[in-house]
């Protein structure tokens, strides 16, 4: 079994891997539009902030499972979601799934909200 470190850095790796970095990769040349291109650079500027935050907030695995529901929150209701969406980049809320999977193999306890 994992120590808590090396589960938070299997968490951190899964969410880099999977979601912010193909964000952060993704090339203004996929784009036919302009506008696409815009949205992209917006976009790519607010990942790259979130996932320094979420990496910062994440000092342990249950810490990295608490802030992946509070970026389904936040995705569902924020602006940013809508054009992740619209561009179709990797969401949060298309990978909880296989996440939550991960958060069960490694054993790490659903996390309780004081508040979100």
């Amino acid at each position: 079994m994992e120590n808590d470190k090396e589960k938070r850095e299997l968490l951190l790796e899964f969410v880099d891997q999977k979601i912010f970095n193909p964000v952060l990769n993704a090339r203004p040349e996929q784009y036919s539009s302009e506008r696409d291109r815009r949205i992209l650079k917006h976009v790519k500027e607010s990942v790259s902030i979130g996932k320094k935050r979420f990496h910062i907030r994440s000092k342990n695995a249950i810490q990295v499972r608490e802030n992946y529901i509070r970026e389904l929150y936040y995705e569902t209701n924020g602006e940013i979601g809508r054009k992740l969406e619209d561009l179709e980049l990797p969401r949060f809320i298309q990978l909880r799934s296989q996440f939550e999977i991960l958060c069960e193999k490694l054993n790490i306890p659903h996390p309780v909200f004081s508040e979100l």
